[in-house]
């Protein structure tokens, strides 16, 4: 007989760890960490069964081999990990299910048993001890029923956060998704121990871990782990346990004692703009994007992920020059490429032989390149392709999605579309991304040369969608174009196609590829690349070297470092915690940030306020807490740390306690400091 509110029990575990690879089977005497925490759920009552949810990966047969005589073993998805979770619910009949990660080996079955108690108490369809820490990071638990697993699943079609199972359910409390609003509850401690780390996460964690246990048995409890550090203070200096707690405390002082005044930025511009329109070479850069008055306007320096302004003030970059930036200011081995170069020449009267090295590169990890061609700036590189389009195809319209650059054929789709011929315009055709039956029909019924598109997919009914759209260019005898100037070498060395395994007959790439220094690439098949030799697509400085050198150099770090991993890794943390803390002051119905977690965004939901006010007055306390952030989070390799994560928490959790409180008063409109900021146009709806 089936029986009515079947609870289970899932570990999550892996053996792909970044830090540490295959942890959870580190020995501590004759056990494994998975066999600890598996002894220790199994004293939770009442759980009618106890599952491991791996993934298909063959790194994973191992868990399988070790443990299926000692607990039930699911293999499923490997990134989507909430269909994982899902897919197990379905196949065991669970109405209530528990999840435990595995690198908890302290995990208290006692403190779970009474969360299931409360949880069936509150009638709640969330509970958890991590909304808001009051226990030791490592103690992690949540519950939820089926139903909000089951709405997660079908709702949710953002990976970042399928990657993670319950942020869904923990940003949903208000409504801020579709349909669904979850009731969740958090458990709180009677003492404070958020500072401190029973994790195990590194090297540093599993021997701290490995001596507790030595010392006390494997039926340590968390509270004589917690005893130990107290009595013992030199292993939080020696940081095996509170990794956050100091620079935590360091980045507080220093914001407490720092104010943020721009006196020399306005001075200057008052200057500037009598010599240069707009006063910056691009508009997104410009005064436009910020509260002028209020905010800084000229950069002095960079550092990695700081900026500097023209006032000295310091802040921590998520606009990063507009993306080109994926290692951050001043990396050592590209600026080490660069001097070397310049010893050499800059540019020549022939062609040089470093053109060769990087176009040879280009084409190993760019799976549509066959050729390439070099070009300065992404309009050059996505106005070259659509000539070759028009030349190949003898057709001259042109489908597009997105943004692709400041020439005519593209920017007389858009408001800013003054000097552009109505003739030119007309040859252009603008589609949603997501009207496949739109796109569909415009290539059925008119004769496009090519349909350039951002390949930007968030999910696999993006995914689909553009395998779609490649069928449907094919059948039609349009030219497809991946303008990837701002997903090359970042979401993927090879680009979007490279990750979603779709390959366009062109593409093109700029912005990170040289991490600050101007070049673009045009890449594509043969037969289409050929036409380079019959369009005119010529430039003085497409073969400038330095430029050439600093993609070299990029490009090796990219793959030594594995850069896109750890900006993927470093977004979803920084989604799921920027998120919370917009909960805890009471804005989650009011904005979010969302994936994909290599280019996190910034959304507004709901607000009483007009849009361009409530950015305004956002960004304004954002620029005083030390953040320059606008609508995405442009994360490079040098954000991917420790410190600046922390600081980043603590500066935005500030901005937003000030934001609140603004939002709470009278009239928000008088705590604009600067003016209004001007939006340029909306691109990518």
């Amino acid at each position: 007989m089936e029986k009515k509110n079947k609870i289970i029990l899932i570990i999550q575990a892996r053996l792909g760890s970044k830090r540490l690879p295959k942890k959870v089977l580190k020995k501590i005497s004759r056990k494994s960490i998975l066999d600890i925490i598996i002894d220790r759920v199994k004293k939770i009552e009442p759980i009618d069964e106890f599952w491991i949810a791996t993934t298909k990966n063959k790194l994973d047969d191992k868990i399988e081999s070790l443990f299926k005589k000692k607990i039930n073993i699911f293999r499923g998805e490997d990134e989507d990990v909430l269909k994982r979770y899902y897919d197990l619910s379905l196949m065991t009949k669970a109405n209530i299910i528990i999840r435990i990660t595995s690198d908890c080996p302290f995990v208290d079955p006692k403190l779970i048993t009474e969360g299931i108690k409360l949880f069936k108490k509150l009638k709640v369809d969330y509970l958890s001890n991590v909304l808001l820490r009051t226990f030791p990071d490592g103690l992690d638990f949540e519950i939820f029923n089926f139903k909000a697993l089951e709405l997660s699943h079908k709702e949710c079609k953002d990976i970042s956060l399928r990657e993670h199972v319950t942020p869904y359910m923990r940003l949903n409390k208000r409504n801020n998704f579709n349909k669904s609003s979850f009731k969740i509850y958090n458990v709180k401690n009677n003492i404070d121990f958020s500072h401190l780390r029973l994790t195990l996460d590194d090297n540093q964690d599993y021997k701290f871990i490995k001596k507790i246990i030595t010392k006390n048995g494997f039926e340590t409890s968390w509270l004589e782990a917690v005893s130990f550090l107290l009595k013992n203070p030199a292993f939080l200096e020696k940081k095996f346990i509170s990794k956050r707690v100091g620079a935590l405390n360091k980045a507080k002082k220093i914001q407490r004692n720092k104010k943020y005044i721009f006196t020399k930025s306005n001075n200057y511009f008052n200057r500037v703009e009598n010599t240069i329109p707009l006063g910056s070479q691009t508009f997104s850069k410009s005064y436009m994007q910020y509260s002028k008055g209020a905010a800084p306007l000229f950069a002095n320096k960079g550092e990695g992920a700081y900026l500097y302004d023209l006032d000295n003030n310091k802040y921590i970059d998520y606009v990063m020059g507009l993306l080109p930036l994926v290692l951050g200011y001043r990396d050592e081995q590209v600026d080490f490429g660069i001097k070397d170069q310049i010893n050499k020449g800059i540019t020549f009267s022939l062609a040089s032989s470093i053109e060769y090295k990087l176009a040879s590169k280009l084409v190993e990890i760019i799976p549509c390149a066959e050729m390439v061609r070099f070009g300065k700036n992404g309009s050059d590189a996505t106005s070259a392709a659509i000539r070759l389009a028009r030349h190949y195809t003898k057709r001259d319209h042109i489908l597009i999605s997105g943004y692709h650059g400041w020439h005519d054929w593209y920017i007389g789709s858009t408001t800013r579309d003054k000097g552009v011929p109505l003739s030119i315009k007309k040859l252009t055709t603008k589609v949603n991304f997501n009207d496949i039956e739109k796109i569909e029909n415009e290539l059925r019924k008119n004769k496009y040369a090519a349909y350039i598109l951002e390949p930007y997919v968030n999910d696999n009914k993006d995914k689909d969608l553009i395998k779609k759209v490649r069928a449907l260019t094919k059948e039609t005898g349009t030219i497809l174009i991946f303008d990837e100037i701002i997903s090359g070498f970042r979401v993927n060395l090879g680009g979007m196609q490279k990750e979603i395994k779709v390959t366009p007959d062109l593409a093109t790439f700029g912005k990170a590829i040289a991490n600050g220094m101007p070049l673009s690439v045009v890449a594509g098949k043969k037969k289409l690349m050929q036409g380079m030799k019959e369009i005119f697509f010529s430039t003085t400085f497409g073969g400038e070297t330095l430029s050439i050198a600093a993609a070299l150099a990029t490009i090796k770090k990219i793959q030594e470092k594995n850069v896109c991993n750890s900006i993927k890794h470093y977004g979803d943390k920084l989604i799921i915690k920027l998120n919370e803390i917009i909960e805890n002051y009471h804005l989650g119905k009011n904005m979010m940030f969302t994936g994909p977690n290599w280019w996190p965004s910034f959304k507004i939901l709901e607000s009483s306020l007009n849009p361009v006010l409530f950015k305004s007055l956002l960004r304004q306390e954002l620029n005083a807490s030390g953040l320059l952030i606008n609508s995405t989070l442009n994360i490079s390799y040098a954000h991917c740390n420790e410190k600046v994560f922390i600081e980043t928490l603590n500066q935005y959790n500030k901005a937003i306690k000030s934001f609140s409180n603004i939002l709470k008063s009278k009239n928000p409109k008088s705590k604009l400091k600067g003016s209004l900021i001007q939006p340029t146009f909306e691109v990518r709806s």
